[in-house]
């Protein structure tokens, strides 16, 4: 938890936008303000490299009060990322959970009628799967049972459409300080089984005899390693 998965998968989803493909981003935990933020963020850094001191952290970016703390030099280091972040969203759409939440099938039927509108096939970006609402037809059964159907459902659209669907997954707790592997994604939807491609994240050296997770994640930056699983 609070590793990085949306801080890795956005600004994947917004290279591909970068190029004119077709993203829609899915976002159930991040207010679309915030997910715009991080991008902006990101931006700030990379077109800082000069002077990295110009680079403004999403948190400070939604903050009411930078617009009056801003510098010259700032202002023009926020102003040019935020331009790239709207180019961007000509082809990226981020969808953020309403006041009743998504479930699979409510994606489903919005990837339908994107296809239709729009004549084109998007990249699905669903952050992330332990969040979706169990289905209207299933209400009572276990979080294992809902998320067996939420990852069937995102399986068949993916085949149906034609179209790749990139899914954020938690792992399960026990294995929150072991070294990433297929038995994390146990109980959380047969992903091990339906993924075609599963990618693990992990804090540098968790699974070593002194590693500590708390000094790990107070490093920064942390030293965080992609395992492709």
């Amino acid at each position: 938890s609070s590793l990085g998965k949306s801080t890795l998968a956005l600004p994947m989803a917004d290279a591909m936008a970068s190029k004119g493909l077709p993203v829609l981003y899915i976002s159930l935990e991040m207010p679309r303000v915030d997910m715009a933020a991080k991008l902006i963020s990101m931006y700030t850094y990379l077109g800082s490299q000069a002077d990295t001191r110009l680079a403004k952290t999403s948190s400070a970016l939604v903050s009411q009060k930078i617009s009056e703390n801003l510098s010259d030099k700032e202002g023009a280091v926020v102003e040019a990322a935020a331009a790239k972040v709207e180019e961007h969203g000509k082809t990226l759409t981020i969808l953020e959970n309403q006041i009743n939440p998504y479930t699979v099938d409510d994606i489903a039927d919005y990837i339908h009628t994107y296809i239709h509108s729009y004549l084109e096939k998007p990249v699905v970006y669903i952050d992330y799967l332990q969040i979706l609402s169990p289905p209207k037809g299933l209400k009572g059964c276990s979080d294992k049972q809902a998320v067996d159907y939420t990852v069937a459902k995102l399986r068949a659209i993916s085949a149906v459409h034609g179209i790749p669907v990139i899914v954020i997954s938690s792992f399960n707790r026990e294995n929150y300080k072991t070294r990433a592997n297929f038995q994390a994604f146990k109980d959380s939807g047969n992903i091990e089984y339906s993924g075609e491609t599963l990618i693990g994240l992990q804090l540098k050296g968790v699974g070593d005899p002194d590693f500590d997770a708390d000094k790990a994640k107070a490093r920064y930056p942390r030293d965080i390693e992609m395992m492709i699983l």
